[in-house]
Protein backbone atom coordinates (compact mmCIF):
# COMPACT_ATOMS: atom_id res chain seq x y z
CA UNK A 1 0.00 0.00 0.00
CA UNK A 2 0.81 3.22 -0.50
CA UNK A 3 2.98 5.22 2.73
CA UNK A 4 0.79 8.04 4.40
CA UNK A 5 2.25 11.31 3.98
CA UNK A 6 3.77 12.25 7.18
CA UNK A 7 5.00 8.48 7.52
CA UNK A 8 6.83 8.41 4.12
CA UNK A 9 8.68 11.67 5.18
CA UNK A 10 9.01 10.95 8.47
CA UNK A 11 12.56 11.27 9.98
CA UNK A 12 13.79 7.52 11.17
CA UNK A 13 14.17 7.90 14.84
CA UNK A 14 17.69 7.91 16.17
CA UNK A 15 18.83 8.92 12.84
CA UNK A 16 21.51 11.74 13.43
CA UNK A 17 22.19 14.67 10.66
CA UNK A 18 25.66 13.48 9.59
CA UNK A 19 26.54 10.34 8.37
CA UNK A 20 29.47 8.07 9.90
CA UNK A 21 32.99 8.14 8.83
CA UNK A 22 34.29 6.04 6.74
CA UNK A 23 37.34 4.43 9.06
CA UNK A 24 34.92 4.52 11.87
CA UNK A 25 32.57 2.44 10.26
CA UNK A 26 35.02 0.08 9.13
CA UNK A 27 36.66 0.10 12.81
CA UNK A 28 33.16 -0.14 14.40
CA UNK A 29 31.52 -2.54 11.93
CA UNK A 30 32.91 -5.67 11.73
CA UNK A 31 30.39 -7.35 9.53
CA UNK A 32 30.45 -5.18 7.16
CA UNK A 33 34.14 -4.65 7.15
CA UNK A 34 34.15 -8.16 6.51
CA UNK A 35 31.59 -7.29 4.03
CA UNK A 36 33.44 -5.14 2.44
CA UNK A 37 36.98 -6.92 2.08
CA UNK A 38 35.14 -9.53 0.39
CA UNK A 39 33.92 -7.03 -2.29
CA UNK A 40 37.27 -6.03 -2.48
CA UNK A 41 38.86 -8.69 -3.52
CA UNK A 42 36.11 -10.11 -5.61
CA UNK A 43 35.81 -6.81 -7.67
CA UNK A 44 39.68 -6.60 -8.10
CA UNK A 45 39.20 -10.43 -9.72
CA UNK A 46 36.62 -9.10 -11.77
CA UNK A 47 38.20 -6.45 -13.68
CA UNK A 48 41.36 -8.59 -14.14
CA UNK A 49 38.88 -10.85 -15.81
CA UNK A 50 36.98 -8.39 -17.90
CA UNK A 51 39.93 -6.81 -19.53
CA UNK A 52 41.44 -10.51 -20.07
CA UNK A 53 38.14 -11.21 -22.10
CA UNK A 54 37.40 -8.06 -23.54
CA UNK A 55 41.04 -8.52 -25.13
CA UNK A 56 40.54 -11.73 -26.13
CA UNK A 57 37.80 -11.49 -27.97
CA UNK A 58 38.60 -8.53 -30.10
CA UNK A 59 41.83 -10.41 -30.84
CA UNK A 60 40.07 -13.10 -32.07
CA UNK A 61 37.78 -11.61 -33.91
CA UNK A 62 39.21 -7.72 -34.16
CA UNK A 63 35.11 -6.89 -34.38
CA UNK A 64 33.26 -3.94 -32.45
CA UNK A 65 30.09 -6.35 -32.61
CA UNK A 66 31.79 -9.40 -31.34
CA UNK A 67 33.01 -7.57 -27.92
CA UNK A 68 30.08 -6.00 -27.75
CA UNK A 69 28.34 -9.40 -27.56
CA UNK A 70 29.87 -10.21 -24.76
CA UNK A 71 29.44 -7.50 -22.79
CA UNK A 72 26.05 -8.51 -23.76
CA UNK A 73 26.13 -11.68 -22.29
CA UNK A 74 27.49 -10.71 -19.33
CA UNK A 75 23.85 -8.68 -18.74
CA UNK A 76 21.57 -9.62 -20.03
CA UNK A 77 20.73 -12.74 -18.39
CA UNK A 78 20.34 -10.90 -14.93
CA UNK A 79 17.08 -9.38 -16.52
CA UNK A 80 15.26 -12.62 -17.36
CA UNK A 81 15.76 -13.94 -14.50
CA UNK A 82 14.70 -10.55 -11.91
CA UNK A 83 11.57 -12.13 -11.06
CA UNK A 84 12.95 -15.39 -9.66
CA UNK A 85 16.04 -13.89 -7.90
CA UNK A 86 14.51 -11.09 -6.46
CA UNK A 87 11.48 -13.77 -4.82
CA UNK A 88 14.84 -15.97 -3.41
CA UNK A 89 16.83 -13.18 -1.69
CA UNK A 90 13.45 -12.02 -0.25
CA UNK A 91 12.06 -15.65 1.07
CA UNK A 92 15.77 -17.47 1.67
CA UNK A 93 18.78 -16.80 4.10
CA UNK A 94 20.78 -14.16 1.57
CA UNK A 95 23.93 -14.99 3.37
CA UNK A 96 23.88 -18.19 2.09
CA UNK A 97 22.74 -17.69 -1.56
CA UNK A 98 25.80 -15.13 -1.82
CA UNK A 99 27.57 -17.94 -0.65
CA UNK A 100 26.81 -20.43 -2.58
CA UNK A 101 26.59 -17.93 -6.17
CA UNK A 102 30.39 -17.16 -5.12
CA UNK A 103 31.49 -20.82 -4.68
CA UNK A 104 29.72 -21.51 -8.32
CA UNK A 105 31.23 -18.39 -10.25
CA UNK A 106 35.28 -19.47 -9.17
CA UNK A 107 34.21 -22.73 -10.57
CA UNK A 108 32.94 -21.22 -14.02
CA UNK A 109 35.55 -18.50 -14.07
CA UNK A 110 37.61 -21.42 -14.86
CA UNK A 111 35.92 -22.32 -17.50
CA UNK A 112 37.25 -19.67 -19.51
CA UNK A 113 40.85 -21.08 -19.74
CA UNK A 114 39.40 -23.25 -22.63
CA UNK A 115 39.01 -20.50 -24.86
CA UNK A 116 41.93 -20.94 -27.33
CA UNK A 117 41.11 -20.07 -31.38
CA UNK A 118 38.00 -17.94 -32.72
CA UNK A 119 36.04 -21.19 -33.47
CA UNK A 120 36.09 -21.54 -29.65
CA UNK A 121 34.62 -18.16 -29.02
CA UNK A 122 31.22 -19.43 -28.11
CA UNK A 123 32.67 -20.81 -24.56
CA UNK A 124 33.51 -17.12 -23.34
CA UNK A 125 29.76 -16.11 -24.03
CA UNK A 126 28.54 -18.97 -22.36
CA UNK A 127 30.99 -18.63 -19.22
CA UNK A 128 29.81 -15.27 -19.11
CA UNK A 129 26.32 -15.64 -18.96
CA UNK A 130 26.59 -17.97 -16.35
CA UNK A 131 28.78 -15.74 -14.28
CA UNK A 132 25.79 -12.91 -14.32
CA UNK A 133 23.38 -15.46 -13.95
CA UNK A 134 24.71 -16.10 -10.20
CA UNK A 135 25.64 -12.24 -10.05
CA UNK A 136 21.63 -12.09 -10.61
CA UNK A 137 21.42 -13.48 -6.81
CA UNK A 138 24.48 -11.96 -5.63
CA UNK A 139 24.08 -8.33 -6.31
CA UNK A 140 20.36 -8.02 -4.86
CA UNK A 141 21.52 -10.18 -1.70
CA UNK A 142 24.09 -7.61 -1.39
CA UNK A 143 22.34 -4.55 -1.73
CA UNK A 144 19.26 -5.59 0.84
CA UNK A 145 21.73 -7.03 3.39
CA UNK A 146 23.90 -3.99 3.84
CA UNK A 147 20.76 -2.03 5.46
CA UNK A 148 20.44 -4.70 8.32
CA UNK A 149 24.39 -4.72 8.79
CA UNK A 150 24.95 -1.29 9.25
CA UNK A 151 22.75 1.71 11.69
CA UNK A 152 21.32 4.11 9.79
CA UNK A 153 23.80 6.90 10.23
CA UNK A 154 26.52 4.43 8.71
CA UNK A 155 24.16 3.54 5.67
CA UNK A 156 25.25 5.97 2.87
CA UNK A 157 29.04 5.72 4.33
CA UNK A 158 28.74 1.86 4.12
CA UNK A 159 27.03 2.04 0.37
CA UNK A 160 29.36 4.76 -0.63
CA UNK A 161 32.45 2.62 0.48
CA UNK A 162 30.71 -0.55 -1.28
CA UNK A 163 30.29 1.44 -4.59
CA UNK A 164 33.98 3.02 -4.46
CA UNK A 165 35.26 -0.21 -3.89
CA UNK A 166 34.23 -1.40 -7.13
CA UNK A 167 35.59 1.90 -8.76
CA UNK A 168 38.82 0.97 -6.79
CA UNK A 169 39.40 -2.22 -7.71
CA UNK A 170 38.48 -1.36 -11.28
CA UNK A 171 40.97 1.44 -11.45
CA UNK A 172 43.73 -0.50 -9.82
CA UNK A 173 42.39 -4.29 -11.29
CA UNK A 174 41.64 -2.92 -14.75
CA UNK A 175 45.51 -1.33 -15.22
CA UNK A 176 47.55 -3.89 -13.49
CA UNK A 177 45.04 -6.53 -14.82
CA UNK A 178 46.58 -4.57 -18.13
CA UNK A 179 50.31 -4.88 -17.35
CA UNK A 180 49.92 -8.49 -16.25
CA UNK A 181 48.16 -9.84 -19.31
CA UNK A 182 50.48 -8.08 -21.69
CA UNK A 183 53.49 -9.23 -19.45
CA UNK A 184 52.20 -13.44 -18.81
CA UNK A 185 49.14 -13.76 -20.64
CA UNK A 186 45.33 -13.87 -20.11
CA UNK A 187 45.20 -17.22 -17.86
CA UNK A 188 46.31 -15.55 -14.91
CA UNK A 189 43.74 -12.85 -14.87
CA UNK A 190 41.28 -16.07 -14.90
CA UNK A 191 42.51 -18.02 -12.45
CA UNK A 192 42.64 -14.99 -9.93
CA UNK A 193 39.13 -14.40 -11.06
CA UNK A 194 38.22 -17.68 -9.73
CA UNK A 195 39.99 -17.48 -6.23
CA UNK A 196 38.68 -13.76 -5.83
CA UNK A 197 35.67 -15.47 -5.75
CA UNK A 198 36.58 -18.21 -3.15
CA UNK A 199 37.78 -15.31 -0.61
CA UNK A 200 34.47 -13.21 -1.19
CA UNK A 201 32.94 -16.36 -0.32
CA UNK A 202 35.11 -16.72 2.64
CA UNK A 203 34.78 -13.58 4.10
CA UNK A 204 30.99 -13.98 3.90
CA UNK A 205 31.19 -17.22 5.93
CA UNK A 206 32.96 -15.43 9.09
CA UNK A 207 29.97 -12.83 9.47
CA UNK A 208 27.82 -13.30 12.13
CA UNK A 209 25.26 -10.82 11.84
CA UNK A 210 21.87 -11.55 10.45
CA UNK A 211 21.36 -10.68 6.88
CA UNK A 212 18.00 -9.67 6.98
CA UNK A 213 15.26 -9.05 9.77
CA UNK A 214 14.29 -11.91 11.58
CA UNK A 215 11.08 -13.66 10.19
CA UNK A 216 8.16 -12.71 12.71
CA UNK A 217 9.15 -9.12 12.09
CA UNK A 218 8.89 -8.96 8.28
CA UNK A 219 5.28 -7.75 7.89
CA UNK A 220 3.38 -10.19 5.24
CA UNK A 221 3.58 -9.02 1.81
CA UNK A 222 -0.19 -9.84 1.35
CA UNK A 223 0.89 -11.49 -2.09
CA UNK A 224 -0.46 -14.90 -3.24
CA UNK A 225 2.68 -17.66 -2.69
CA UNK A 226 4.70 -18.08 -5.96
CA UNK A 227 7.56 -16.20 -7.70
CA UNK A 228 5.25 -14.21 -10.67
CA UNK A 229 2.95 -12.76 -7.69
CA UNK A 230 5.55 -11.94 -5.34
CA UNK A 231 7.37 -9.80 -8.22
CA UNK A 232 4.30 -8.18 -9.10
CA UNK A 233 3.97 -7.53 -5.40
CA UNK A 234 6.74 -5.26 -5.32
CA UNK A 235 5.98 -3.51 -8.77
CA UNK A 236 2.82 -2.26 -7.29
CA UNK A 237 4.97 -1.33 -4.10
CA UNK A 238 7.09 0.69 -6.81
CA UNK A 239 3.90 2.29 -8.68
CA UNK A 240 1.96 3.22 -5.99
CA UNK A 241 5.40 4.97 -3.84
CA UNK A 242 6.87 7.56 -6.66
CA UNK A 243 10.08 8.12 -4.96
CA UNK A 244 10.47 4.71 -5.07
CA UNK A 245 9.86 4.46 -8.59
CA UNK A 246 11.69 7.54 -9.44
CA UNK A 247 14.85 5.67 -7.62
CA UNK A 248 14.74 2.46 -9.71
CA UNK A 249 14.65 4.40 -12.82
CA UNK A 250 17.99 6.49 -11.90
CA UNK A 251 19.84 3.54 -13.17
CA UNK A 252 17.70 2.88 -16.28
CA UNK A 253 18.99 5.69 -17.00
CA UNK A 254 22.31 5.09 -17.03
CA UNK A 255 22.49 1.55 -18.89
CA UNK A 256 20.49 3.55 -21.71
CA UNK A 257 24.26 4.99 -22.40
CA UNK A 258 26.31 2.67 -20.71
CA UNK A 259 26.99 0.82 -24.14
CA UNK A 260 29.76 3.79 -24.76
CA UNK A 261 32.48 1.88 -22.40
CA UNK A 262 32.10 -0.49 -24.95
CA UNK A 263 33.99 2.41 -27.13
CA UNK A 264 36.67 2.49 -24.24
CA UNK A 265 38.55 -0.96 -25.92
CA UNK A 266 37.54 -0.04 -29.36
CA UNK A 267 39.55 3.88 -28.44
CA UNK A 268 42.10 2.14 -26.75
CA UNK A 269 43.13 -0.71 -29.91
CA UNK A 270 41.42 1.10 -32.68
CA UNK A 271 41.72 4.62 -32.16
CA UNK A 272 44.62 5.24 -30.22
CA UNK A 273 46.73 2.29 -30.98
CA UNK A 274 47.19 1.34 -27.31
CA UNK A 275 46.96 -2.60 -26.73
CA UNK A 276 45.75 -4.03 -24.15
CA UNK A 277 47.13 -1.52 -21.61
CA UNK A 278 45.47 1.29 -22.88
CA UNK A 279 42.51 -0.76 -22.58
CA UNK A 280 43.57 -1.07 -18.82
CA UNK A 281 44.14 2.52 -18.23
CA UNK A 282 40.94 3.49 -19.58
CA UNK A 283 39.27 1.09 -17.30
CA UNK A 284 41.38 2.31 -14.86
CA UNK A 285 40.03 5.81 -15.42
CA UNK A 286 36.49 4.57 -15.30
CA UNK A 287 37.25 2.77 -12.11
CA UNK A 288 38.79 6.08 -10.17
CA UNK A 289 36.27 8.52 -11.10
CA UNK A 290 34.07 5.57 -9.91
CA UNK A 291 36.01 5.85 -6.47
CA UNK A 292 35.61 9.77 -6.27
CA UNK A 293 32.11 9.91 -7.11
CA UNK A 294 30.59 9.14 -3.99
CA UNK A 295 33.20 10.86 -1.41
CA UNK A 296 32.44 13.79 -3.83
CA UNK A 297 29.12 13.48 -3.36
CA UNK A 298 28.86 12.72 0.41
CA UNK A 299 29.35 15.46 2.51
CA UNK A 300 26.90 17.44 0.39
CA UNK A 301 23.80 15.40 0.71
CA UNK A 302 23.70 13.89 3.88
CA UNK A 303 20.66 11.54 4.85
CA UNK A 304 18.41 13.95 2.54
CA UNK A 305 16.45 12.22 -0.43
CA UNK A 306 15.69 15.69 -1.93
CA UNK A 307 19.64 16.31 -2.08
CA UNK A 308 20.31 12.90 -3.47
CA UNK A 309 17.89 14.06 -6.09
CA UNK A 310 19.57 16.93 -7.08
CA UNK A 311 23.00 15.24 -6.92
CA UNK A 312 21.91 12.41 -9.45
CA UNK A 313 20.34 15.09 -11.92
CA UNK A 314 23.90 17.22 -11.88
CA UNK A 315 25.80 13.84 -12.00
CA UNK A 316 23.82 12.73 -15.22
CA UNK A 317 24.92 16.31 -16.83
CA UNK A 318 28.55 15.46 -15.70
CA UNK A 319 29.10 12.15 -17.76
CA UNK A 320 26.97 13.42 -20.65
CA UNK A 321 29.43 16.47 -21.12
CA UNK A 322 32.26 14.29 -20.29
CA UNK A 323 31.55 11.98 -22.64
CA UNK A 324 31.31 14.84 -25.32
CA UNK A 325 35.07 15.64 -24.50
CA UNK A 326 35.88 11.64 -24.62
CA UNK A 327 34.29 12.17 -28.33
CA UNK A 328 36.61 14.30 -29.52
CA UNK A 329 39.69 14.16 -27.27
CA UNK A 330 42.70 13.95 -29.57
CA UNK A 331 44.89 12.25 -27.83
CA UNK A 332 44.94 9.01 -25.73
CA UNK A 333 45.51 10.68 -22.43
CA UNK A 334 43.15 13.39 -22.77
CA UNK A 335 40.36 10.60 -23.41
CA UNK A 336 41.11 8.70 -20.39
CA UNK A 337 40.42 11.81 -18.02
CA UNK A 338 37.39 12.60 -19.78
CA UNK A 339 36.17 9.31 -18.99
CA UNK A 340 37.56 9.82 -14.89
CA UNK A 341 35.13 12.75 -15.47
CA UNK A 342 32.33 10.70 -16.96
CA UNK A 343 32.10 8.49 -14.25
CA UNK A 344 32.91 10.51 -11.26
CA UNK A 345 28.98 11.46 -12.67
CA UNK A 346 28.13 7.61 -12.63
CA UNK A 347 29.33 6.88 -9.29
CA UNK A 348 27.35 9.17 -7.68
CA UNK A 349 24.36 8.13 -9.57
CA UNK A 350 25.20 4.36 -8.57
CA UNK A 351 25.31 5.58 -5.08
CA UNK A 352 22.77 7.30 -4.21
CA UNK A 353 20.19 5.73 -6.18
CA UNK A 354 21.00 2.65 -3.89
CA UNK A 355 20.92 4.77 -0.77
CA UNK A 356 17.33 5.88 -1.82
CA UNK A 357 16.03 2.72 -2.52
CA UNK A 358 17.60 1.38 0.85
CA UNK A 359 16.12 3.99 2.78
CA UNK A 360 12.74 3.96 0.95
CA UNK A 361 12.22 0.23 0.98
CA UNK A 362 10.90 -2.37 3.63
CA UNK A 363 12.95 -5.59 4.52
CA UNK A 364 10.40 -7.67 3.15
CA UNK A 365 10.45 -6.29 -0.41
CA UNK A 366 14.06 -4.74 -0.54
CA UNK A 367 15.24 -8.46 -2.25
CA UNK A 368 12.82 -7.87 -5.42
CA UNK A 369 13.45 -4.35 -5.58
CA UNK A 370 16.74 -4.56 -5.80
CA UNK A 371 16.89 -7.43 -8.17
CA UNK A 372 14.32 -5.65 -10.51
CA UNK A 373 16.91 -2.72 -10.34
CA UNK A 374 20.02 -4.73 -11.30
CA UNK A 375 17.44 -6.47 -14.03
CA UNK A 376 16.23 -3.21 -15.47
CA UNK A 377 20.14 -1.66 -15.69
CA UNK A 378 21.51 -4.75 -17.10
CA UNK A 379 18.86 -5.14 -19.71
CA UNK A 380 19.66 -1.55 -20.42
CA UNK A 381 23.28 -1.88 -20.51
CA UNK A 382 23.06 -4.66 -22.90
CA UNK A 383 20.72 -3.40 -25.14
CA UNK A 384 22.56 0.05 -25.46
CA UNK A 385 25.67 -2.17 -25.44
CA UNK A 386 24.39 -4.06 -28.51
CA UNK A 387 23.64 -0.75 -31.03
CA UNK A 388 26.64 0.42 -30.47
CA UNK A 389 28.07 -2.85 -31.20
CA UNK A 390 26.27 -2.78 -34.21
CA UNK A 391 26.75 1.27 -34.76
CA UNK A 392 31.03 1.10 -34.78
CA UNK A 393 30.70 -1.44 -37.47
CA UNK A 394 29.18 0.96 -39.95
CA UNK A 395 30.05 4.62 -38.04
CA UNK A 396 32.88 6.34 -36.96
CA UNK A 397 33.67 5.39 -33.36
CA UNK A 398 34.19 9.23 -32.52
CA UNK A 399 30.58 9.89 -33.94
CA UNK A 400 29.21 6.82 -31.64
CA UNK A 401 30.85 7.91 -28.44
CA UNK A 402 29.31 11.82 -29.29
CA UNK A 403 25.63 10.39 -29.90
CA UNK A 404 25.59 8.21 -26.64
CA UNK A 405 26.74 11.31 -24.91
CA UNK A 406 23.41 13.20 -25.56
CA UNK A 407 21.57 9.86 -24.20
CA UNK A 408 22.93 11.21 -20.83
CA UNK A 409 22.00 14.66 -21.05
CA UNK A 410 18.12 14.04 -22.52
CA UNK A 411 17.61 11.36 -19.88
CA UNK A 412 18.90 13.55 -17.30
CA UNK A 413 16.57 16.41 -18.51
CA UNK A 414 13.58 13.79 -18.85
CA UNK A 415 14.40 12.13 -15.19
CA UNK A 416 14.87 15.44 -13.21
CA UNK A 417 11.76 16.94 -14.74
CA UNK A 418 9.26 13.92 -14.07
CA UNK A 419 10.56 13.92 -10.45
CA UNK A 420 10.59 17.61 -9.96
CA UNK A 421 6.86 17.85 -11.04
CA UNK A 422 6.11 14.80 -9.05
CA UNK A 423 7.55 16.82 -5.80
CA UNK A 424 5.36 19.37 -6.01
CA UNK A 425 2.55 17.39 -4.79
CA UNK A 426 4.84 15.81 -1.81
CA UNK A 427 6.39 17.68 0.83
CA UNK A 428 10.28 17.17 1.13
CA UNK A 429 12.02 16.16 3.76
CA UNK A 430 13.20 12.56 5.79
CA UNK A 431 12.39 9.57 4.00
CA UNK A 432 10.99 6.42 6.04
CA UNK A 433 11.88 2.52 5.90
CA UNK A 434 8.67 1.48 6.97
CA UNK A 435 10.68 -1.51 9.23
CA UNK A 436 12.67 0.88 11.44
CA UNK A 437 11.33 2.58 14.25
CA UNK A 438 9.74 6.14 13.22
Amino acid sequence: RRLPSQLRYARIAGMSGSSVGYLQLLRQNRSFTLLWGGQLVSNLGDWFNSVAVLALVFDLTHSGFATGLIIIASTLPAFLLTPFAGAVVDRFDRRRIMMAADLVRAALALGMLLVRSADQIWLLYLFSGLLVTFASFFSPALNAAIPNLVTAEELLSANALSSSTWGLMLAVGAAVGGLVIAAVGRDAAFAVNSLSFVVSASTIFLIRKPFAQPAQARAPTGAPPGTWYQFLDSVSFAKTNPQVGASLLVKVGWGLGAGVILLLTVFAQSVFHAGDAGIGWMYSARGLGALIGPYLARPFVGHAVDKMRRAVLVAFFVTGFAYVGFAVAPIFWAAALCVLLAHIGGGIVWTLSSTMLQLLTPDRLRGRIFATDFGLVTVTNALSTFAVGAAVEHWDARFVALAMSVIFLVYGIVWGAGVFVSRRRDAAGWQYRDDAPV
